[in-house]
């Protein structure tokens, strides 16, 4: 999961703004950036 606490800038997944109060469910292969970082969420079992 994923939510935007507090800064400037909000982070993107898949090149799109995360929205809302509520925390964002993550899935495999997605891509998050945060302050021009980019990571590739990976989900293993």
């Amino acid at each position: 999961m994923l939510q935007h606490v507090e800064g400037v800038q909000t982070p993107l997944v898949d090149g799109n703004p995360i929205s809302g109060e509520e925390p964002r469910l993550l899935n495999d292969g997605e891509e998050i950036e945060i302050y021009g970082i980019r990571m590739r969420f990976v989900l293993r079992f």
